[in-house]
């Protein structure tokens, strides 16, 4: 429940505060029908834009429209279509698959719909429920998103179009008569368990290294683990993306320069590239490679 949900972080009300009715209504600037949770110091983003000024960066040098198919570790650098580089990071969602050396990570595709409507000027933050709704940018407001475990369609449907406007009028009243404008599909790339993959990834004979695994999970491997050298993954952010790529990009840098971690080793292990062949050998599967 919403009480229960602000209890556990007592004394934290600078960032999330519980609100009656009334007092969402006063925040967001439109009539709001029922209580819910504020966390004053979030907002929203143009991606977009965000992801272009970012890679404006004087070291960032971006080359679109490339096609990477070959990806080869040849005297200590990987040899790609586009060049040779010391380190690669493999970040393209569903696409990560293609590689051969990313075959041991679990992903799938989830297909979601957003709608854009003409404005209300008087909505002046994000508001979520079944859907979300965000304030206007030249004219347009963003409402979505649907969530079609399965399907891959890329087809706009009609019926997540009334799926996402239904959704927001739940959100206020305000929103009963939206004029939809455009609406735009994609897939989510989402793991098995929701979590991003972020780190290096294990080579082919990873599993044989792990057999015992099969009869004791707490067994201990006197060996290192075997992975690709310099040669790392970022995927599985599913709807998650600017939330969860800031900090897969700070444990990317962390490994590459040997810097400590930002998050703690118990929870690396469930973002880990690895843990999908851990787990299989735990349960006594067999392990896809």
């Amino acid at each position: 429940s919403l009480g229960k949900g602000v209890k556990r972080f007592p004394g934290n009300d600078h960032w999330v505060k519980s609100l009656s009715a009334e007092q969402a209504t006063t925040i967001a600037g439109v009539d709001v029908q029922s209580r819910g949770l504020f966390y004053p110091t979030t907002g929203w983003l143009n991606p977009s834009m965000l992801c272009h000024q970012l890679s404006e960066h004087a070291n960032i040098n971006v080359l679109e429209n490339c096609i990477i198919s070959n990806l080869i570790y040849q005297q200590n650098q990987w040899q790609t279509d586009i060049g040779l580089f010391d380190q690669v990071v493999i970040a393209a969602a569903q696409g990560s698959l293609e590689f051969e050396s990313a075959r041991s990570i679990r992903i799938k595709s989830i297909r979601g719909q957003v709608t854009s409507v003409h404005s209300v000027d008087a909505l002046k933050t994000v508001l979520c429920g079944e859907g979300y709704i965000a304030p206007g940018q030249k004219g347009l407001m963003s409402t979505g998103a649907s969530f079609n475990p399965k399907s891959s369609s890329l087809d706009i449907l009609d019926q997540d179009r009334t799926q996402n406007l239904n959704n927001a009028a739940l959100l206020s009243k305000a929103f009963a008569d939206l004029s939809p404008v455009a609406d735009r599909a994609g897939l989510r790339c989402v793991t098995p368990d929701y979590l991003p993959v972020v780190g290096p990834l294990p080579m082919p004979d990873f599993p044989d290294q792990f057999t015992s695994y099969k009869t004791n999970r707490n067994a201990d491997i006197d060996c290192a683990a075997h992975f690709y050298p310099q040669l790392y993954c970022v995927t599985g952010l599913g709807s998650r993306g600017l939330t969860y790529s800031p900090l897969a990009a700070d444990i990317i840098a962390s490994l590459m320069t040997g810097a400590p971690l930002p998050i703690s080793a118990d929870l690396w292990k469930f973002i880990h590239p690895a843990r999908f062949w851990v787990r299989d050998l735990i349960r006594g599967q067999d392990v896809l490679r």
